[in-house]
């Protein structure tokens, strides 16, 4: 199997367009098509932007309706996939990824990239935090946040299953999230929560406030784009393959002593 996991980095990812096309529709057919030709199954991670956030708890039979180039390049990359003859893909369409370092020095000292969400989440409120001020996030933004060990996980149990049970169970498209849908705001809080004990032992831990992205990009980003997690939690009953737990429980109950 193939496990296509490469993204385009967001600050590439509305300008220019086709830098975004190129990496995520175009390289992705030759991946597809190369795959086909040899009988190899691949699975291609998507997103949860391919919609436009008006609703949330999307199914994967949802009418796609992205409001970001980037969501449409994926319904692109998606639809050109399906097309290729002879290819057993799935889908797999998820959200923000969450990577928990250790320790709090690990976190703020690692490769921001390695642990994009945590980082900037608790960077942010620490540096704010630092200057008097108080870090802001989005409340209205809700997201299906996934662990990434647990992703990872799951991945390597989709490319395992036998292929009977792969076409009938996860080609086609699958959301690959957590069953939670949880604000960035919450995101935030839950993370600082975690980092909590060393946060306090450095005399530092922040408050955050809530803002509304409504507000401030004038409807211009995606609201609600939770993922409906039933046809996962389907497999996981059916073949045994690992669930993927909701965030919040997991910060609040393993807070991190450094």
């Amino acid at each position: 199997a193939v496990i296509n996991c490469a993204v385009c980095k967001h600050d590439v990812a509305q300008d220019p367009a086709e830098v975004t096309d190129f990496i995520a529709t175009r390289t992705v057919q030759v991946i597809g098509r190369a795959c086909a030709e040899r009988g190899v199954r691949l699975l291609q991670m998507s997103t949860d932007v391919v919609f436009d956030g008006a609703s949330g708890a999307y199914a994967e039979d949802a009418p796609t309706s992205p409001l970001l180039h980037y969501g449409a390049a994926k319904v692109a990359m998606e639809t050109g996939l399906l097309a290729i003859e002879g290819l057993d893909v799935s889908l797999l369409r998820t959200s923000l990824i969450l990577t928990l370092e250790p320790s709090l020095d690990a976190l703020l000292g690692a490769n921001p990239r390695r642990s994009k969400c945590a980082h900037f989440c608790v960077s942010r409120s620490v540096a704010a935090s630092q200057e008097g001020k108080q870090a802001d996030f989005f409340s209205d933004e809700i997201r299906s946040v996934t662990l990434g060990s647990d992703l990872a996980a799951a991945l390597v149990a989709l490319a395992c299953l036998p292929e009977d049970a792969f076409r009938e169970a996860a080609a086609g498209v699958l959301n690959l999230v957590a069953s939670n849908a949880i604000s960035r705001l919450d995101l935030a809080n839950g993370l600082l929560e975690y980092y909590g004990p060393q946060l306090d032992a450095k005399g530092e831990r922040p408050t955050v406030g809530s803002s509304l992205s409504r507000e401030v990009f004038g409807g211009k980003r995606p609201l609600d784009c939770s993922l409906a997690t039933e046809r996962y939690e389907g497999l996981v009953a059916k073949y045994g393959i690992p669930p993927l737990r909701p965030v919040l429980p997991v910060l609040l109950a393993g807070r991190s002593g450094g």
